[in-house]
């Protein structure tokens, strides 16, 4: 037991002195982190497994509101705000923010990650209220971690792309029959290379639409059409195009000779144009030129962000068209333009087989950059997504390297009711992010089995342990390495310590399934994990655990008054 070195509490009289940071120690501090933690596991745990239980979250709009139907582990740790203990709150708070990192990073793993952490966390708290030293066993528990990753990536192999396999895989993840076949039919059709892009849509069906080479939710600058023109689907397609890709305010007069002078001199040609603004002059320039046959052109927004992260993006699109990227220049003397587009084009424009516009967004087809230049901008964004902690920019790495797949399939889905379409949509995002990773690492045996075939590898790394305390905190590690396997088998119905028996007895590619109690083959049934996911859950389970174990003091800061009246 820990004991505290604070001076005993004297009673004093109030003298309307702001108070300070209040403080919490030992043994106070771990039993109120546990239960806020526990708080947390408990309600993330029923939606583990292929039978996973509803979670029911209540809006902030009041009672009156029918609350949301979850399933998502991921779903149900976002929505978490905080709780009334403030000292539990804080080992809740400690735990979601590793589960967060989770969930923006491999899309699932999440209930995974906080039953292992519960599971770590029980084991490590026996010992040290047994003697050992929380810091010690944190080496031990860090060096097993190490051999579970490790462990995983030997077991990690290829998805089988047969459609029979797929569809089996697809079920095992997704307990909606509906958006399962929709799902299975797109990577059998498609393949696992296309990027997956889900929205909501109006009525009670799911529709799916596949966009050939990259998409980007921005849109024109004005309908390029005249009055009354119509013009199917109001989208204008403009084959073997030709792309300047800009920052560059285009309202000023000074542009349009250039451009107008480029079309003509192209003639016939499609020109598409990213810039930040236009003037109602040079679109309806523009439109007249597409009507008297000089060709089409279209004036389209830059992607939504500001700064480094715009120019970025429309890097992404000159490397993959072959154009030279124009930056934003401010004009000289608030007057006249900065640059001269004359300087600039026709070199600065790169080609595609297709650029097409609508009023919400634009794409390009067959974009002729250089592919070595491709590759090697490829493999600079994935190195930048790998080392990347914050999940705001993992979401905008994985937006830049869409742009170089093989195509975008938006998903758009719809229900009856508004909470069935949530419900839906969640499950199909945890879907195409499994797609994604499974595609870059990988399948391990699912079901917990993965897990289970680390335990060897686990125990050897904590016999090699020169201390007792590390020796046990890498086996705290160990026993935790099971606990995803009987939560499983508990959420299903089944003896959980039975289930796990079975699947020691039996061999490595075989398991019991929690749907029927039988024990099948992994990969014929399809159950099998990412091992991306499985990879991220540990990591964020033992670095939480062993940031809980080492806590040994809470300090609240004082909340600022705010005035209501300015």
């Amino acid at each position: 037991m820990w004991r505290s070195s604070r001076p005993p509490l004297v009673p004093r009289r109030d003298l309307g002195i702001a108070r300070g940071p209040r403080m919490v120690f030992q043994p106070q501090t771990m039993q109120a982190m546990l239960s806020g933690a526990d708080a947390l596991v408990d309600a993330v745990r029923p939606t583990l497994g292929p039978l996973a239980r509803t979670v029911l979250i209540e809006r902030g709009m009041g009672r009156h509101v029918a609350p949301d139907s979850v399933t998502s582990g991921g779903v149900i740790n976002r929505r978490l705000i905080a709780l009334s203990d403030p000292n539990a709150d804080v080992g809740a708070m400690l735990l979601r923010h590793a589960l967060w990192q989770i969930q923006e990073r491999a899309g699932d793993g999440v209930a995974t990650a906080a039953v292992l952490f519960q599971a770590i966390v029980r084991s490590a708290c026996r010992s040290i209220a047994a003697g050992c030293n929380p810091m010690l066993m944190r080496d031990g528990m860090a060096r097993a971690g190490d051999a579970v990753c490790e462990a995983l990536a030997d077991q990690a192999e290829p998805l089988d792309n047969a459609p029979e396999h797929l569809r089996r895989w697809v079920a095992a993840h997704c307990d909606d029959r509906a958006l399962a076949d929709v799902m299975a039919d797109i990577l059998a059709s498609v393949g696992a290379d296309v990027t997956l892009h889900v929205e909501e849509a109006h009525g009670a069906t799911i529709e799916r639409e596949l966009i050939a080479g990259a998409l980007w939710r921005t849109g024109w600058h004005g309908a390029p059409f005249a009055p009354g023109e119509y013009a199917e689907n109001r989208m204008l397609r403009l084959p073997n195009a030709y792309i300047l890709v800009s920052d560059l305010d285009l309202s000023d007069a000074a542009y349009m000779e250039p451009l107008i002078m480029t079309l003509a001199r192209l003639r016939p040609a499609h020109l598409l144009v990213v810039c930040r603004a236009t003037s109602p002059k040079l679109l309806s320039l523009f439109t007249q030129a597409r009507q008297q046959g000089i060709g089409s052109a279209v004036f389209v927004k830059p992607p939504a962000a500001s700064g480094p992260d715009r120019a970025a993006l429309l890097t992404d699109m000159a490397v993959l068209t072959g154009a030279r990227f124009i930056p934003h220049f401010e004009p000289r003397n608030g007057s006249r333009p900065a640059i001269d587009l004359r300087d600039w084009l026709p070199d600065a424009l790169g080609r595609a087989d297709l650029a097409w516009a609508s009023e919400h967004f634009s794409g390009i087809e067959g974009g002729r950059g250089e592919p070595a230049t491709q590759v090697d901008h490829l493999a600079k964004l994935d190195a930048l997504f790998a080392t990347e902690a914050d999940p705001a920019r993992l979401r905008f790495y994985r937006e830049r390297m869409s742009a170089f797949g093989a195509g975008v399939m938006r998903i758009k889905i719809g229900a009856p009711t508004d909470a069935a379409r949530k419900q839906l949509m969640a499950q199909a995002e945890r879907l195409a992010r499994l797609v994604e990773q499974v595609n870059r690492f990988g399948v391990a045996p699912g079901a917990g089995k993965a897990f289970l075939l680390c335990e060897g590898a686990v125990r050897r790394v904590a016999d090699a342990q020169p201390h007792g305390d590390a020796r046990q905190g890498a086996l705290c590690v160990a026993e935790a390495l099971a606990a995803p396997m009987r939560v499983i088998a508990d959420n299903a119905g089944l003896e959980g310590a039975a289930i796990i028996a079975r699947n020691r007895a039996a061999s490595p590619a075989e398991a019991v399934d929690a749907r029927t109690g039988q024990m099948v083959d992994l990969r014929q049934a399809g159950i099998l994990d990412s091992a991306f996911a499985l990879d991220q859950a540990v990591r964020a389970a033992v670095s939480a655990a062993a940031t809980f174990i080492t806590t040994d003091v809470i300090v609240h800061r004082r909340q600022t008054e705010t005035a209501i009246k300015p």
